[in-house]
């Protein structure tokens, strides 16, 4: 048993430590999932596994956007 302060200290300690490596062990594939959503929420763009992706990364313009959605508007509903 641990007699001074100092070392129930440590045991509590690395009681936690231990615990919570634990969870986060159990529950790793949970947490890989969530950090995926909650990186395309926060606009994250996904990693470049192939040497062909882009590695700049270049968000469409207000005006590439005001061109583009007309003609896909007219695409998609060609009867309208």
């Amino acid at each position: 048993m641990a007699e001074t302060p100092e070392e129930k200290e440590k045991l509590h300690v690395d009681y936690l430590v231990g615990e919570f490596l634990k969870y986060e062990n159990h529950h790793r594939a949970r947490f890989k999932e969530a950090r995926e959503i909650m990186d395309n929420w926060d606009c994250v763009p996904p990693p470049a596994d192939e040497d062909w992706m882009n590695q700049v990364p270049s968000p469409a313009t207000l005006e590439a956007e005001q061109t583009i959605t007309p003609r896909m508007f007219t695409a998609l509903f060609p009867n309208l």
